[in-house]
């Protein structure tokens, strides 16, 4: 984390180190730095091993999403529920197709 994150944390309003707190990823606006083509979003959280406020933005693809901890260097799972959901379905939505086929299999012409 750099001085610019760090100094965000320490200046990151009551209400949202509280939620941080309370085990929440509490989100702190998109940014672009340096070098990057885009903005991505930041989140403000605990590390579960260290207890230290970080900041970060997730990274990997959606399904096996983390954030990173700068201090103990560890990753902590963020796979959002609304990916967690869709992935739920899918499933169902899947085993609905297996089990159409064995139930009604093609007709053999």
């Amino acid at each position: 984390m750099d001085a610019k994150d760090r100094l965000d944390v320490e200046n990151a309003p009551e209400r949202k180190k509280n939620l941080a707190r309370l085990g929440f990823k509490v989100p702190m606006g998109e940014e672009q730095k340096e070098g990057w083509s885009g903005k991505l979003p930041f989140y403000l959280f605990i590390c579960p091993n260290c207890g230290e406020f970080q900041k970060d933005y997730p990274h990997s693809w959606p399904e096996t999403q983390y954030l990173w901890c700068d201090d103990c260097k560890i990753k902590i799972s963020y796979v959002r529920l609304r990916t967690e959901a869709k992935m739920f379905f899918s499933f169902f939505g899947l085993l609905r197709q297996i089990l159409r086929f064995k139930c009604f299999p093609p007709a053999k012409k």
